[in-house]
């Protein structure tokens, strides 16, 4: 008997199909790494890539000057109230006056966002200051897309209070400019 299933076990075994079934796929594994992307200050624009209001001379009245964010050269701005404005001497630095300029660097064809100021901020001289707000931006602050040169250019321009017998000196103040993927 032992010997009848032994022998019954080895005819299947070498007799019988045995049928067994597996299936496998491949996948890819990948990720897109972009150049990062920067917001540097052109310094080679007229201003040096500052925004600046110029030389002024205020008066018993308060008044404001506003630069324009118009192209990377433009120096246009307007006056109002008790303020004058000197104008541009190419001998003295401090007669300049234009929109801050930035370059911005990314990835061709890619969405980023660009942050500029949207509050007040003081630029100061000692313990006497005014006040720059209205930001303005030459492009859409929001969203934008990369030009196919991965480099695009914009220019800054804001309002500056003078106040009535602002006191005399050289007034200096820090604002930021974000760009985001």
């Amino acid at each position: 008997m032992k010997l009848k299933i032994f022998i019954l076990v080895i005819g299947l075994l070498i007799g019988g199909e045995v049928f067994a079934q597996s299936s496998s796929a491949g996948a890819n594994a990948s990720a897109t790494i972009l150049s990062g992307i920067s917001c540097t200050k052109d310094a080679t624009n007229f201003t040096g890539g500052d925004l600046l209001f110029g030389t002024l001379i205020p008066s018993a009245t308060a008044g404001t000057v506003t630069i324009a964010a118009q192209s990377e050269y433009s120096t246009s701005r307007t006056v109002t109230g008790g303020v004058t404005a000197v104008d541009y001497n190419s001998s003295n630095a401090y007669t300049k006056f234009g929109p801050v300029s930035f370059i911005i660097t990314g990835e061709p064809g890619y969405a980023y966002s660009l942050t500029i100021p949207s509050n007040a901020i003081s630029i100061v001289n000692g313990s006497n200051s005014m006040i720059v707000s209205n930001w303005t931006c030459s492009m859409n602050a929001g969203a934008n897309s990369m030009p196919g040169t991965g480099t695009q250019s914009i220019n800054i321009g804001a309002k500056l209070a003078v106040g009535a017998s602002q006191v005399a000196g050289h007034y200096v103040g820090e604002f930021a400019v974000t760009v985001n993927y």
